[in-house]
């Protein structure tokens, strides 16, 4: 089930960087992020009723569990509509409520994330590729997004755009350059204004 999760979660950062991520494939993540949280949850549950001898169980539940609710709450700022979901709370807890029926019906869960028709294209806000850049402190992370609105917008960026955000300086403004033109080049795209 992790590597599922991981496989897609892979996908939707190529198709995030292509600008051809849909919004089933968006919900698919989603999806299998909270199905492997429930079964972690209710496995954890069961174990500590072993006491002392569920170590090795609980060790395996957190490598099993490892980053999937950071990537679900990253997922979800990137995609779902801000006007319906201020906060990533409010959507977990509209995912929460949901049952295996409701969550395993994909069309049930994109309506109730707004995120419907299911081949529609879902454009990322870049919170994900912001996250994966160390050394960016997080509070800039919303001021970049702010400004660039969406991925396409925010890895086009010349470094002088980058700039102007409040808090990144002209080296800072050059990493986040390179950063994202090692991510085009990776997926087979360039920079179009010279590098």
């Amino acid at each position: 089930m992790r590597r599922r999760f991981d496989d897609a979660v892979t996908t939707l950062g190529e198709l995030e960087i292509e600008n051809t991520l849909t919004n089933q494939e968006v919900l698919e993540v989603i999806q299998r992020g909270e199905l492997l949280t429930r079964l972690a949850n209710q496995v954890k549950s069961e174990a500590s009723k072993l006491g002392k001898d569920a170590g090795l169980i609980m060790i395996q539940i957190d490598s099993l569990e490892s980053g999937v609710l950071n990537t679900l709450n990253l997922v979800l700022k990137d995609h779902l509509p801000v006007r319906k979901f201020r906060t990533t709370v409010k959507a977990n807890s509209e995912i929460s409520k949901l049952s295996y029926d409701e969550l395993n019906a994909i069309e049930h869960l994109g309506n109730v994330l707004s995120k419907l028709p299911l081949d529609d294209i879902s454009v990322s806000k870049g919170y994900r590729v912001l996250a994966r850049l160390p050394n960016l402190p997080e509070n800039l992370h919303d001021q970049i997004i702010q400004k660039f609105k969406t991925l396409p917008k925010l890895l086009t960026a010349s470094p002088e755009k980058l700039y102007e955000v409040e808090g990144i300086g002209r080296s800072r403004a050059q990493q986040l350059r390179d950063y994202f033109d090692t991510l085009l080049k990776n997926i087979g795209f360039s920079y179009i204004n010279g590098h």
